[in-house]
């Protein structure tokens, strides 16, 4: 799993599919995209071999990383932001996770940027036209802290290449500890500890490691056993508001590819992943003693008493400088109120069917 051979298999699936369903248009908006990310692939492949050759990273020790899983949709990332504001954590950004996972590129485009004041830059942003669409869900820049599965495109361990591959071996992300072998498992998290050595090698190898992905919530076994000493906060928020968020996000994205959310039972099957991810949380704050278990209100209302209580369980030092940012960041949160309301008749759904799947949640 998640080698280029495997990555070619994906490919023809994917033909496969387009072709089987009729759908002509995404079946060009995928040719002309896939060799981008195999050509993309292949040279940061070249560089991450380069970085064995040149740098001592592989002894770095990873100390008890944060991570934040839970309900796409239910505060996770405006979690993530907040204690991104904390130096003593470190996070990719978007520009490091597509093009530079090497320790060689980092460095190549951290100068590049300083010198060109390249972040500053109003127009940089060269998905700017495609992704701008999205801003009032997810805002989309090369230099924000980003979900970091997207690492995992290269070798086929990335839930968003749904949007280019609506196949059940993507679907399967959803399931990750329970759908794929210990030996399966075990490899894609060896790839993934050597980015994070090499990130920290970059940024600082004193410093905490934090990530946020939504979709590493079913691969939280795999996440404590890699790491035994790291901490996750999971997040949810009410599934009728969560689902039909997603779902509108989700739905943005297909229209990239000329496709609708609602065929071929994929609202199902999103619903499902929900409910998965719900029963991993609980299972998890039962279980698990460095396992959180928030909110959206809980993170949007009372962002700093959340702050205190997440670094006083989980051991973190508190500094008054980040307290007081967060501070700030709290009266914001309360105050802001969203313009965009969904439905769930809009995805053919029922809330009484939604409330009977998820009848237990606090």
């Amino acid at each position: 799993m998640f080698t280029i051979f495997i990555y070619c298999h994906l490919i023809l699936k994917t033909y496969y599919f387009y072709i089987k369903h009729f759908e002509l248009i995404p079946l060009i908006k995928f040719s002309l995209i896939w060799p981008i990310i195999i050509i993309n692939s292949i040279l940061n492949n070249i560089f991450l071999l380069i970085d064995n050759l040149l740098f001592n990273f592989k002894n770095i020790n990873i100390v008890k990383p944060l991570f934040i899983v839970g309900f796409p949709r239910s505060g996770t990332t405006f979690l993530h932001h907040s204690i991104y504001q904390d130096k003593q954590f470190t996070t990719p950004q978007l520009w490091e996770l597509l093009f530079a996972p090497s320790i060689i590129q980092k460095l190549l485009w951290k100068n590049i940027i300083q010198f060109f004041n390249i972040q500053d830059s109003k127009n940089i942003n060269v998905l700017k036209k495609i992704t701008q669409k999205f801003d009032h869900i997810h805002e989309i820049n090369l230099f924000n802290p980003e979900e970091d599965y997207l690492s995992f495109i290269p070798f086929g361990g990335c839930f968003l290449l749904i949007i280019l591959m609506p196949i059940d071996e993507i679907w399967n992300l959803t399931n990750f500890d329970s759908y794929f072998s210990k030996k399966q498992q075990d490899k894609l998290m060896f790839k993934y500890k050597l980015l994070i050595k090499r990130h920290l090698f970059v940024y600082g190898t004193k410093k905490t490691y934090l990530s946020k992905n939504p979709y590493f919530t079913t691969i939280t076994k795999t996440l404590n056993r890699t790491f035994p000493d790291c901490n996750i906060i999971g997040c949810h928020r009410k599934p009728e508001e969560a689902i039909t968020s997603l779902l509108s996000n989700m739905d943005e994205a297909y229209k990239l590819m000329s496709r609708k959310i609602i065929d071929y039972n994929h609202v199902e099957k999103y619903v499902v992943m929900y409910k998965r991810f719900y029963d991993v949380m609980t299972q998890q704050e039962k279980t698990n003693i460095n396992y959180v278990l928030l909110t959206m209100n809980e993170i949007s209302q009372d962002l700093l008493d959340v702050i205190h209580s997440i670094y006083k369980q989980f051991n973190y030092t508190l500094d008054k400088k980040f307290e007081y940012i967060i501070q700030k960041r709290a009266i914001k949160s309360k105050n802001y109120k969203s313009t965009h309301k969904y439905n769930l008749s809009d995805y053919n759904l029922d809330s009484n069917y939604i409330d009977k799947l998820f009848c237990n949640i606090k």
